[in-house]
């Protein structure tokens, strides 16, 4: 930010609705500052709250402006360097108990030498050493949001009943279903940067849902370099999904085995 402003309240909301939120925001608070789409980012609202009863604002904007789709109070402030990131978010740790679950959920606006997974699995690290509560990035009891703009970064605590949860207690969870399938698929032999590209999505979907085998069955005979090339891509693209979902997940993964068999074949023994 070129004019450094204190940050009270960060809003998110739908792209194109920042003015009217920022509207609505200084009419249930004229003395507040409401910057919509800071440095152009939009989908974000500022609001600098004189008030000292933050909480209660927060919960006036959540109840009154329909527009604003989250509202975080801001916890703590600081410059986006991870190691003073992890520096400031180690007294907020005390709102985290021992038999607490947690997750650290980061949006990262602007060019930076680090990655949201990155900030994610550092910060969860420095929490996690500092209170011995642990990670569930499913149901977490405490949720850590932190969000970077440009060169700073804004810190909020909330409960994790205020995120959508897609894996509630009483759902079965699909993975452990998806484990007991096996997948048939027959390559593609078109072009060779063609089967690449083709193997490489379907390699990263197949361990996106961590299916319990992936059969690669062609039918006859068939060239070998395309096939090759297929195969890599299929080889690249579950590697580098893998990669993401071992650093990310707060669950063992299950690495999909990928085989090669002639579809009758398959047919036949499956």
């Amino acid at each position: 930010m070129q004019e450094h402003v204190r940050v009270d309240i960060i809003v998110t909301c739908k792209l194109g609705f920042e003015r009217v939120v920022a509207s609505l925001i200084q009419e249930l608070c004229p003395e507040c500052s409401a910057v919509p789409s800071p440095m152009g980012y939009m989908g974000l609202v500022l609001v600098e709250a004189p008030t000292q009863n933050i909480e209660v604002l927060v919960n006036h904007i959540r109840e009154k402006v329909p527009e604003a789709e989250k509202v975080f109070k801001v916890d703590a402030e600081c410059n986006a360097r991870l190691q003073e990131l992890g520096e400031c978010v180690k007294p907020l740790a005390s709102g985290i108990s021992s038999d607490e679950s947690f997750a650290v959920r980061t949006v990262r606006r602007g060019r930076h030498d680090y990655t949201s997974l990155d900030v994610n699995a550092y910060i969860g690290s420095v929490i996690k050493e500092a209170t011995g509560a642990r990670v569930d990035l499913e149901n977490p009891n405490k949720v850590v949001v932190i969000q970077i703009l440009q060169d700073k970064a804004y810190v909020s605590i909330v409960p994790g009943s205020e995120f959508y949860r897609k894996m509630a207690p009483t759902k079965f969870p699909m993975y452990k279903l998806y484990r007991r399938m096996v997948v048939a698929h027959e390559p593609y032999l078109g072009p060779p940067d063609a089967s690449y590209v083709m193997g490489t999505r379907i390699g990263r979907e197949i361990q996106c849902f961590e299916v319990r085998k992936l059969v690669v069955a062609p039918i006859g005979a068939v060239e070998a370099e395309p096939l090759q090339r297929f195969l890599k891509g299929v080889i690249d693209g579950q590697k580098s999904r893998l990669g993401i979902q071992k650093k990310s997940y707060g669950r063992e993964v299950h690495r999909t085995e990928i085989l090669v068999q002639d579809m009758y074949q398959f047919v036949r023994s499956w």
